[in-house]
């Protein structure tokens, strides 16, 4: 449910109206066409009597009732009597008393409507950035600034595996990427970890400044490995000494998306709430389409060039576990291997709004 629209999810099907009494199917973006009378859909009957007046019957008991005029919509929710006692939300208890609809997840009953609603917002990120890591957590780090006396702390890193191929040199590959940050973020500093690419030789640089970044500087990273494990990749990236109060971010390219184990999965799980490492991932999906960018931890779709709200499933695996956990992403790497630097730009905007929210305590 949003300003815009609302969207019911069954097991079977997807089906969203819009403000303007547009009906959309599934995740296509092209409404359905106003003309029709009966729809019917695995486990739904979609009737339109008349322009105005959508009806839409499961066979979960839940039936919904749209009507849109220039001034207004509705929308009437009708459950059977099966749900008494049985449902949680906005929409309350339908038990026939008022006094039992404010409801929180918690089962806590509100005596203010502000707070009842508020119980049911989205949750901010997982993370608050502006809590100092501990120090028995951080010293092993700060050991290494140390002992290396070039290393700068970063705020982000860029892991790419060799897994990842690439027609031209890695800095050529990533600069559309870096040169996009660049623009959105006002201070950055980005640290980068290969594995092996035949394009990286001699790393020597440890750190950048985002603006200065040129596809040569790409080429001399801080780290290399000689595995493409992400079991190997990501404990790597996560010993980056990162700046004190920075928003610390591991964005992995990586075209599988099957990538960890379980048991690797859950050391790196406690490794990245220990650092306050939020994680995000480039991926190839079978949900990336129709202006579907990326998914967000919550599971909105991060879309393209389109105002539609869509709620998407991740895929199965050990690193998306990693991801929900640290509050991260999924996102579509064709937009950066393709170098299209409109949906990079998109999918960089999301990053900059994720990390501006979780840079304060909520």
């Amino acid at each position: 449910m949003s300003v815009n629209e609302i969207t019911l999810f069954t097991v079977d099907n997807t089906v969203t109206v819009d403000h303007q009494g547009r009906l959309f199917i599934g995740d296509c973006d092209e409404p359905v066409s106003e003309n029709f009378k009966l729809r019917v859909q695995k486990g739904m009957n979609i009737s339109r009597p008349y322009k105005s007046r959508i009806a839409i019957t499961t066979s979960h008991g839940i039936d919904l009732a749209f009507q849109t005029n220039r001034y207004r919509s509705r929308c009437g929710v009708t459950l059977l009597t099966g749900f008494r006692n049985e449902t949680l939300g906005l929409l309350g208890n339908p038990d026939a008393e008022k006094g039992t609809d404010w409801k929180t997840p918690e089962g806590v009953m509100m005596q203010k409507v502000g707070e009842f609603l508020q119980s049911y917002a989205l949750s901010g990120p997982k993370y608050c950035h502006q809590a100092k890591e501990q120090d028995h957590i951080a010293n092993p780090y700060r050991d290494s600034l140390r002992s290396e006396l070039m290393v700068t702390p970063v705020d982000m890193v860029l892991a790419v595996p060799e897994t990842l191929e690439v027609t031209e040199d890695l800095g050529s590959l990533l600069i559309e990427l870096v040169q996009s940050i660049a623009r959105r973020f006002a201070d950055t500093r980005i640290g980068f970890l290969s594995t092996g690419s035949k394009t990286i030789k001699e790393p020597s640089q440890h750190f950048m400044d985002v603006k200065l970044i040129n596809t040569t500087m790409i080429k001399e990273v801080w780290r290399t490995v000689n595995d493409s494990d992400a079991a190997v990749i990501l404990p790597f990236a996560a010993s980056y000494p990162f700046r004190t109060h920075s928003h610390k971010a591991i964005l992995l390219l990586s075209p599988k998306l099957d990538i960890l184990n379980s048991s690797s999965s859950e050391n790196l799980k406690t490794l990245f709430k220990e650092r306050k490492i939020t994680f995000y991932m480039a991926s190839e999906y079978k949900r990336f389409k129709n202006r579907v960018l990326g998914i967000s931890w919550d599971k909105r779709a991060i879309m393209y060039q389109s105002d539609r709200f869509k709620m998407l499933s991740f895929p199965k695996g050990a690193s998306m576990k990693i991801l929900k956990e640290s509050s991260g992403a999924l996102f579509d790497i064709k937009a950066i291997t393709q170098k299209d630097t409109s949906k990079i730009d998109a999918l960089v905007k999301y990053l900059h709004d994720e990390m501006s929210i979780n840079n304060h305590c909520l």
